[in-house]
Parts: structure tokens; C-alpha cells; sequence
């Protein structure tokens, strides 16, 4: 029976976690096929859980027996991630792709599209070819190599984790100018959230160096994933997560109600500070309706014209509203609108 660690139930915990969210977003896809971004995010999600739950120990011990040694389950859960990291650059492009705006965009957008495509083809295959080359030997949890297998893998230590920061790089770049795009709320914040998920991703894939420094040192190095990486790995996912569900939240046609609190809030604030302008201008105003001034700004009957208050000032403003709440009394759009509300409630 294998324990489990707290940082191995981390890694269960954020696999898990977003495992559940692809479900999520492949329902999404369901009601929007067209949608690009949430296609990849799900398959994200699939791929980067699937990886996590196997990078646990208690799952690596039990694939290892499985599989008859270390070796094919960390190539195949180090290709999972690489697939992952890949889709993190689908979805940088398909963000992209809704802001497009000359035909030239269009096309640059496609040639990187196309780069994108054959790097995703080129570093597993390459990384694989290393990694075979390399003559690993797995004992005690430790990978072992001997003579240019050190170098070999060192190169693939440096191909993985140079890979996945570029793709992170990319995204991160997109994310940044889709926040500075996005308005304030619940957008913009799911935006932010998934670029502080890029930034520590990077600190992630840059756990890596010291495996390479181990390898061209000693020859060897750690089989699977140390606690330090297990952790940042958990706190990746939960960003990501929480980003990605701000995001959908932030666009979603129900998210109005979500902010309606906080909405309500501001207004009553906003109003407050405006309680001693507008109980000038109500005083203002009434001390000019017993004066005797019509709303238009026309003398009464019998009465003398009054003088024009001087621009600027309260007795001003006043008398801009009570103009335009005359106005707008009388408007006969404003009377249409009211039959049609009283038809409407009958």
C-alpha cells in the first residue's frame, strides 16, 4: 500500500481539477462548435490532468509495475505535457484570431500557425529520439545514464523545459494584451489570473535546471517530480482553472447577475457623493418654481420675464433641469412609451 504524501494529494487534487473542468468545457463546445478556444482549453485541461494524476507518486509506482519500469511512463507523461504546452499556443493564436484585423494579420497569423504545427510535431519526436539514444537505466527512483548518454540527457531535460517556456512566453504575451483590451470585471480578472498561471508555469518548466545540472554532474537524476514541483504544478492548475472559469464567467450572459451586488454597491456610493449637489440644485430649484418660472423658460402670464441666471452657477443648473424635465414631460415619444408600458402591464 502506497502512502499518500501532501504533495502527491496536490497533484491528485489539481488533476482531478481539471479533468473536471474540461468535462466543463467540452459541454461548452457542445453548444458552441465554433469555438476554437474552448476546443483546446478542454483538450488542455485533458491532457496537463491526465499528466498531473501520473506524476504522483503512488500513480508512477504503480504505471512503473505496470509497464515494467520508470523509463515509458515518464517519456509518455513528459509527451502528455508537451501536448499540453503545444495547446496552450493553439489557444494564444485562436484569442488572436477574434482580433484580426487587416488581411496581413490574417496571413502572419497563419504562417505562425504553421511554425507552431511543425514545432508540435518536431520536439516529441526529437525528444523521444533523445531519450532512447540516451541508455537510461531506472534504480532506486533515480534515472541513471553513462558517457554522451549525460549529454543526451541533458538535451532532453533542456528541450522539455525550453519548449514549454516558449509556449508559455506566447501566451503570456497574448494574455497581456488581451487584459489591457479587457474592461474592468470579471474578464479581466480571469485574464489576469491565467497570465500569473503562465508566469509560474515558467517557474515550473524552470524546476527542470536542476536535473540538467545533475545529469552532466553525476549522471543521473530524479525519476519523477519533487515535492517543490508537485506544488508549483497544483498551483498552476488551480490558476488556471479559476482563470479560465473568471473568463467564461466574465463573458457569460448570466455573470450580470454575479456582479449586480457589487454594482448596486458602487451606485449607492456614487450617489451619496452626489447628495449635497443635488440637494442644492432640488433647493435651487424649487426657490425658482415659487418664483414663478415655467419649465420652458417662458414668462408666465401677467408676469414680468425673469432675469437669466448667470452660467456656472446653481440657479444655472437649476434651471437647465427643470427645462429638460419640462421637455421631457411633454415629449411625445416619452407618451408613446408610457401606453405601450401600461398595455404591456394590463
Amino acid at each position: 500500500m502506497v502512502e499518500l504524501g501532501g504533495a502527491a494529494l496536490a497533484a491528485y487534487l489539481s488533476g482531478a481539477l481539471l479533468l473536471f473542468f474540461s468535462g466543463r468545457q467540452l459541454a461548452a463546445v457542445r453548444m458552441r462548435p465554433q469555438d476554437a478556444v474552448h476546443r483546446y482549453v478542454a483538450a488542455f485541461g485533458i491532457c496537463m490532468g491526465v499528466a498531473l494524476v501520473a506524476l504522483a507518486p503512488a500513480s508512477l509506482t504503480e504505471l512503473s509495475a505496470l509497464s515494467g519500469g520508470e523509463q515509458p511512463v515518464l517519456l509518455a507523461d513528459d509527451t502528455l505535457r508537451t501536448g499540453a504546452e503545444s495547446l496552450l499556443v493553439l489557444i494564444a493564436l485562436a484569442l488572436e484570431a477574434r482580433n484580426l484585423g487587416a488581411p496581413a494579420d490574417g496571413r502572419r497569423l497563419r504562417g505562425r500557425l504553421r511554425v507552431h504545427q511543425l514545432a508540435a510535431l518536431a520536439v516529441p519526436v526529437t525528444m523521444a529520439a533523445l531519450f532512447g539514444a540516451a541508455h537510461i537505466a531506472a534504480r532506486g527512483g533515480e534515472l541513471e545514464v553513462r558517457g554522451s548518454g549525460r549529454w543526451l540527457l541533458a538535451g532532453y531535460d533542456t528541450l522539455f523545459a525550453g519548449y514549454a517556456v516558449a509556449c508559455l512566453w506566447v501566451l503570456g504575451a497574448v494574455l497581456t494584451r488581451q487584459t489591457g483590451r479587457a474592461a474592468p470585471g470579471l474578464l479581466r480578472t480571469g485574464l489576469r489570473l491565467m497570465r500569473a498561471a503562465a508566469v509560474l508555469g515558467v517557474g515550473w518548466s524552470l524546476w527542470t535546471v536542476d536535473d540538467i545540472a545533475a545529469v552532466l554532474a553525476h549522471g543521473r537524476q530524479s525519476g519523477g517530480e519533487d515535492t517543490p514541483s508537485l506544488v508549483l504544478g497544483a498551483l498552476c492548475a488551480a490558476l488556471t482553472v479559476g482563470g479560465a472559469s473568471a473568463t467564461v464567467w466574465g463573458g457569460a450572459r448570466w455573470s450580470r447577475r454575479l456582479g449586480t451586488p457589487l454594482r448596486q454597491h458602487r451606485a449607492r456610493r456614487q450617489h451619496r457623493a452626489l447628495e449635497p449637489l443635488w440637494s442644492a440644485l432640488l433647493a435651487a430649484a424649487l426657490e425658482t418654481r415659487r418664483a414663478g418660472r415655467r419649465p420652458a423658460g417662458e414668462p408666465a402670464a401677467g408676469r414680468a420675464p425673469q432675469p437669466v441666471p448667470v452660467t456656472g452657477t446653481v440657479a444655472a443648473e437649476a434651471a437647465w433641469l427643470l427645462r429638460v424635465a419640462g421637455a421631457f414631460a411633454h415629449a411625445p415619444a416619452v407618451a408613446e412609451v408610457r401606453g405601450r408600458t401600461r398595455a404591456a402591464c394590463d
